[in-house]
């Protein structure tokens, strides 16, 4: 049995399950119901739709790690510009 978790932005640290509204779920079903043997991806790159679904599931989920981890990264910028500020005005 799989069972699939996703992260929450609002509670990272949690595991949550997706819901039908959740935008994995809703990328994981465009990118496997897509027509054709080629289209764009949200990053303007050629993806080929003829591949097995496994490996555009696996697309799918690189893609909501790549978010993740886009967030993630731009919470510590933030947390580190203001931790800088603090030490430059000591």
């Amino acid at each position: 049995v799989f069972l699939l978790s996703v992260v929450d932005m609002n509670a990272p640290d949690k595991p949550a399950k997706p819901t039908l509204d959740h935008h994995f779920v809703t990328d994981l079903s465009r990118r496997l119901k897509s027509p054709g043997p080629l289209r764009r991806d949200s990053f303007n790159v050629n993806i080929d739709t003829d591949l097995p679904y496994e490996l555009r599931a696996l697309e799918a989920a690189l893609a909501e790690a790549n978010k993740v981890l886009e967030h993630e990264v731009t919470n510590l910028e933030q947390d580190a510009w203001a931790a800088l500020d603090n030490l430059t005005k000591k």
